[in-house]
């Protein structure tokens, strides 16, 4: 994974952008490490194909913003959201 990090914030922008803007009703930063941070990477079967993986993003400021964008082999998919 380390070596796709930027391939895969790529392909995750367009559904940060989105969740971003419906949730907090603003654009998402350039910098998106500006206001979130990377959580974390999940596997669920390596045997399956294609590969199923999600990476988990949190906001940083005083709203809490959790996004999970879950993925199938290379495609990002609809991301899960958790908001308080």
């Amino acid at each position: 994974m380390p070596e796709r990090y930027q391939e895969i914030l790529t392909a995750t922008r367009p559904k940060l952008e989105q969740v971003y803007k419906d949730e907090l009703g603003e654009p998402l930063p350039e910098d998106i490490f500006t206001t979130l941070k990377v959580t974390g990477f999940g596997v669920r079967d390596l045997s399956e194909q294609p590969v199923r993986w999600d990476v988990s993003f949190k906001s940083t400021g005083d709203k809490y913003l959790g996004v999970s964008i879950p993925f199938a082999g290379n495609t990002a998919m609809e991301p899960e959201v958790d908001i308080c």
